[in-house]
C-alpha cells in the first residue's frame, strides 16, 4: 500500500449550490437529484463529490421501527449524534464488486468510511476514506501502466500479480462567513458545470488541495479558486528510481480559476471563466502568488496566451425550463487571429452543447440526458509539458483529452428504492498520442483537421439496475453490465454491494 494521506478536511451544503454535482453522476438516480440542486440556485456549481446527498432519499426515509438494529440497517445512520450547537454522522464506506468478463475475471474491494456534520450551521465539514484492492478490464489496466495511476485515483501499487492496491482520502470544510460571502478550503475532487462532462475542471482526475471564495451581489456571483496540482514524475524528470518514485514527493503546480456568473432571471445563467496554469520549477515549485489574485481576466490581459503559464478561457450558458436544462461550454486554449478564419495548427479549443429532460412523457422519475463534447488535438497542452492541464497523470477536463469527439446519452428511471440507468457512449479519437495526450508538449507538425490522423472508434455501453438498502447510508445491492468496442470487443457482468459516494469515471 503506499503512503495515505488522510485529510483533515470537511465540506457540506452550500448556499451556492449549482446544477451539478460529482455525486449526482454517480449515483443510478443522479439526474433526479440534479433537478433538486438546480432549483435551489441559478448559478452553476462548483461543486465537491459529497454535495447533498440526502435530498435524493427524503422520500425513502420515513419508515421507522421501534427496534434499533432494523432502522440503522435500513433506514437510519450508523452514527448521528444532533444538539443545538452541532450535528455529525458517521456512516461505513464500501464496494464490494465481482467482475466476469469475456477476456478477464475481476473485483473491486473498497472499505472505508464516510463523516459529515456541521457546527452552529456556519461551518460545515465532510471527510471520507477509502482503502481498496481490485483487477479490473483490460482497457483500465492498460491505463495505470500507462500513466501509473487507475482513472480517479493517485499512487497504486501492484498486488499480487494482476491486481492494484490504492487509497483514496478526500474532504473539505466550507466557512458561511455571511449571507454573501463563502469559504471552502479542502482536499477534494471538484466539478464545474452542468454536463455529464466538463471541459474546465471534472471529478474525472484525482481529487486537489484547493481554496474556494464564493461572493454574491445580486444577480452576479464570483468564484475564486486556488488549487495544486501534481506532476507525478511522468518522465521521470527527477532521475529517481522505481522505488523512490513510488514513495517520493512528487513536483507540485499551481492553478487558478476564475468564474463571473451572470443569472438575469429563473431561466439564464452566463458564465465567464479563466484558467490558468503558472509556470513550474521541474524540481520544486515555489508558492504562486498569482492564484490568489481575485480579479478576473488580469492574466489574460496583460499577456494574453503568450508567457509560460498555460491559459484558457471561455463560457458557460445554461438554459432552464421546467422540466429540461439547455447548456453548452466552449473552451479558448489559444488562438491566433489572423488565421482564425481556416483551420490551422495555432488555434486550439472545446466545446460542449447537451440537454437534460426529466419526467419524461410525464412518466415520474424517468429522466434523459444527450450530450456531445468535442476538442481539438492539443487542446489543454502547452509547450512545457509540466504546466500541462492535468493532475497525476490525468487530464483535468474530459478523461479522453484531445483531439476527439464523443457523443453520449442516458436514461435514469427510479422506482421505490430501485433505481435503473442506461448509458451510451460513442467516440472518435485520432490514434497519435503526440496529438491526443493533453502531457504531449505542442507542435505543429500535422495537417489540421476535425480529428487529425488515424481513427479510432469506441462505443461504450452500460446498464444497471439495483436496489437501496439504506438510503441513509446510499447502500446499494447492483448489478449490471457493460459492452466496449475498441481494438477489441469486451463485455462483462458485475454484481455486488456499494455506497454510493464517489462517482468512478469508467466511461471511456
Amino acid at each position: 500500500m503506499f503512503k495515505k494521506l488522510l485529510c483533515i478536511g470537511f465540506f457540506c451544503v452550500s448556499l451556492y449550490a449549482g446544477a451539478q454535482s460529482t455525486w449526482v453522476r454517480q449515483d443510478l438516480s443522479g439526474l433526479e437529484l440534479q433537478r433538486q440542486l438546480k432549483n435551489q440556485s441559478q448559478h452553476i456549481g462548483i461543486v465537491s463529490t459529497q454535495q447533498f446527498p440526502e435530498l435524493i432519499f427524503d422520500s425513502l426515509t420515513d419508515v421507522e421501527s421501534k427496534h434499533w438494529l432494523p432502522r440503522v440497517l435500513f433506514h437510519e445512520n450508523l452514527i448521528k449524534t444532533k444538539t443545538e450547537d452541532y450535528a455529525v454522522s458517521l456512516n461505513p464506506a464500501f464496494n464490494f464488486q465481482y467482475m466476469k468478463g469475456n477476456d478477464f475475471s475481476g473485483y473491486i474491494n473498497t472499505r472505508g468510511f464516510h463523516l459529515q456534520g456541521n457546527l452552529k450551521e456556519r461551518i460545515f465539514f465532510t471527510s471520507s476514506f477509502f482503502e481498496n484492492q481490485g483487477r479490473f478490464p483490460n482497457y483500465l489496466t492498460d491505463y495505470a501502466e500507462t500513466y501509473a495511476v487507475l482513472p480517479g485515483y493517485a499512487r497504486m501499487k501492484p498486488y499480487n500479480t494482476t491486481d492494484w492496491d490504492f487509497a483514496s482520502a478526500l474532504g473539505s470544510v466550507h466557512l458561511i462567513a455571511s449571507e454573501n460571502l463563502h469559504f471552502r478550503i479542502g482536499h477534494d475532487k471538484l466539478f464545474v458545470g452542468s454536463g455529464h462532462r466538463s471541459l474546465f475542471l471534472s471529478d474525472a482526475a484525482f481529487q486537489q488541495l484547493f481554496l474556494q471564495t464564493d461572493f454574491q451581489y445580486r444577480k452576479f456571483r464570483f468564484t475564486n479558486l486556488s488549487m495544486q496540482w501534481m506532476n507525478p514524475n511522468f518522465n521521470n524528470i527527477m532521475q529517481n528510481d522505481i522505488g523512490d518514485r513510488l514513495e517520493g514527493n512528487y513536483p507540485r503546480k499551481f492553478s487558478s480559476m476564475h468564474i463571473l456568473q451572470y443569472a438575469p432571471n429563473d431561466s439564464w445563467n452566463i458564465s465567464l471563466i479563466e484558467a490558468v496554469v503558472f509556470q513550474t520549477d521541474a524540481n520544486n515549485s515555489p508558492f504562486a502568488v498569482q492564484m490568489i489574485n481575485p480579479f478576473i481576466l488580469s492574466r489574460s490581459l496583460m499577456l494574453g496566451f503568450q508567457g509560460n503559464d498555460n491559459l484558457l478561457l471561455g463560457t458557460d450558458i445554461r438554459y432552464s425550463r421546467e422540466n429540461a436544462d439547455f447548456y453548452v461550454q466552449f473552451v479558448l486554449d489559444n488562438l491566433v487571429i489572423g488565421e482564425a478564419e481556416s483551420p490551422n495548427t495555432n488555434n486550439r479549443y472545446a466545446y460542449q452543447a447537451g440537454a437534460v429532460f426529466w419526467d419524461v412523457f410525464d412518466v415520474s422519475d424517468l429522466h434523459f440526458r444527450l450530450e456531445h463534447n468535442y476538442v481539438t488535438a492539443l487542446c489543454y497542452a502547452h509547450e512545457n509539458p509540466e504546466v500541462s492541464y492535468s493532475h497525476y497523470n490525468q487530464n483535468l477536463a474530459h478523461p479522453k483529452g484531445s483531439n476527439f469527439a464523443e457523443l453520449l446519452t442516458q436514461i435514469q428511471y427510479r422506482y421505490k428504492r430501485i433505481p435503473v440507468q442506461v448509458q451510451v457512449n460513442y467516440f472518435i479519437q485520432g490514434t497519435d498520442s503526440t496529438l491526443n495526450e493533453t502531457l504531449a508538449p505542442i507542435h505543429d507538425n500535422f495537417q489540421p483537421a476535425y480529428i487529425v490522423g488515424e481513427k479510432q472508434h469506441v462505443v461504450f455501453a452500460d446498464f444497471e439496475t439495483g436496489y437501496y438498502i439504506n438510503p441513509a447510508w446510499r447502500s446499494l445491492i447492483y448489478a449490471g453490465i457493460t459492452f466496449r468496442k475498441a481494438d477489441e470487443n469486451s463485455i462483462w457482468l458485475r454484481f455486488g454491494l456499494r455506497t454510493n459516494l464517489a462517482r468512478r469515471v469508467r466511461d471511456f
